[in-house]
């Protein structure tokens, strides 16, 4: 048995050098290759991933000022608006009253214009009652002295 197995054994070991005296530098060179691949993919992968994450700071820090402005411009927004509010309160209320002395003052004028009327229709009765007083109380000789002397006079 043994010299059965020392043919193969011999030609297996010839082989086995042959292959590895042949195949050594490619498959060095191959393994060599590809090692430095996967290192080129590697460092390459992490320097994808440090961009990555700068970036991510980056919008992370973009997205902290923008949520800081938004609320900076809607305090802003709030507080025109309250000045705004408060703008339009004081002229709607300065406008109110400014109607309301217009008013006051126009019916002050109606009220007045209004006595003056009354007074002047008081006159204007008390005239007429006297002159219809006067023609029934005097005589027709009376009336005519009284209008010579008044003529007379004038």
């Amino acid at each position: 048995m043994s010299a059965d197995l020392f043919s193969p054994t011999v030609n297996f070991v010839l082989f086995s050098g042959a292959l590895v005296y042949f195949l050594k530098k490619p498959v060095q060179t191959l393994v060599r290759e590809r090692r430095e691949n996967l290192l080129k993919q590697v460092e390459d992968a992490r320097q994808q991933k440090e961009e990555a994450q700068k970036k991510l700071a980056e919008f992370e820090t973009k997205l902290r000022s923008f949520e800081s402005e938004a609320k900076n411009y809607l305090e802003t927004a709030k507080q025109e608006a309250q000045v705004l509010k408060k703008k339009i309160i004081d002229d709607a209320n300065a406008s109110a009253e400014r109607i309301l002395k217009e008013s006051e003052s126009s019916l002050n004028a109606m009220v007045q214009e209004f006595k003056n009327e009354v007074r002047k229709q008081t006159v204007r009765d008390a005239i007429e009652q006297a002159e219809k007083l006067i023609q029934n109380s005097l005589s027709n000789e009376e009336q005519k002295r009284i209008i010579t002397e008044y003529v007379g006079k004038v």
